[in-house]
């Protein structure tokens, strides 16, 4: 077990392994970056650690993103914020294709609320490829998307809200479908590892939705506490949990059973991530301190 310190930073938010063998966080008030090899704390960059970041898939770049405030573009290798090159586009979610070729910014319409697609490249907007205008309630009230997440092979997208969640064919370049759910107030979810389920959570449970019906086709145990960030293992067979109550569990994908359970002294858990290699897994939550450890499952 390797514990690292976040410097007190108002805890820990947002961990990612690097496909350098590096393991990334977002903290109270920045970026900070490890060399697991020897240890050592690398990138330790004061920021608006409020605001998410966007790990480029090949780990050499950062984004950090926020509605209606633009970007900013850090590079990990030159250790710095090297420019907001992006700022014209009001941004809710953004999403890395697969590849890392394209990078895809949705936001809305100040007139209407909808999911837009944009394919940004060379840090170059082009106009939406895809358009659609978002769902109503019986009262007439346009549900607000503001999560999204794409499928590890890039064929699918989603966009959800509260209750509802759109279903996009990024090989057509279409809307499919829209899909309730059985949440209020949802986290941001994963795609399974073959693109046919969308696990998605609020609270105290998670649910996987089979995106070819429209069912709840899973419902994991409950957790006792909160559910604060969950993530799947590379293989796609084990889900990690994350908890307010201090421990980071894993459940098999496909039965829903416990697998084990780790309790760790970092506070209430925030954040967990799995190494690309599916060797270790890292967590950290309020109480400022990451712990990696070996996964073996």
């Amino acid at each position: 077990m390797i514990v690292f310190s976040a410097r007190g930073r108002g805890g820990v938010h947002q961990l990612q392994f690097l496909p350098g063998g590096e393991l990334a966080a977002r903290t109270g008030r920045g970026l900070c970056v490890w060399d697991l090899d020897t240890r050592t704390l690398r990138i330790d960059d004061a920021d608006t650690g409020r605001i998410p970041y966007l790990f480029a898939p090949d780990g050499r770049t950062v984004i950090r993103h926020s509605y209606g405030r633009g970007f900013g573009v850090y590079s990990l290798a030159e250790a710095n914020w090297v420019g907001e090159p992006l700022q014209q586009i009001y941004t809710i979610f953004l999403l890395w294709s697969p590849d890392g070729q394209t990078l895809m910014a949705g936001n809305y319409s100040t007139s209407r609320l909808e999911d837009r697609f944009y394919r940004v490249t060379d840090w170059q907007p082009a106009p939406p490829f895809l358009t659609r205008q978002l769902p109503r309630t019986p009262g007439g009230v346009a549900v607000h998307h503001g999560l999204a997440a794409i499928s590890p092979d890039g064929r699918r997208a989603v966009t959800y809200a509260s209750r509802t969640l759109s279903l996009y064919d990024l090989t057509a370049d279409k809307f499919v479908k829209d899909i309730p759910l059985p949440i209020t107030n949802p986290k941001p979810g994963l795609f399974t590892l073959d693109g046919s389920r969308f696990l998605v959570w609020s609270l105290f449970k998670i649910y996987a939705i089979d995106l070819d019906t429209g069912k709840v086709a899973m419902s994991y145990p409950q957790c006792p506490r909160a559910i604060a960030g969950a993530t799947l293992t590379p293989d796609g067979r084990h889900l990690l949990q994350a908890s307010a109550d201090r421990t980071v569990r894993v459940l098999d994908v496909a039965t829903g059973r416990l697998v084990k359970d780790y309790a760790w002294s970092a506070g209430c858990l925030n954040a967990v991530a799995v190494s690309p290699d599916g060797l270790l897994a890292a967590c950290g939550g309020t109480g400022g301190k990451v712990v990696v450890w070996d996964l073996d499952l």
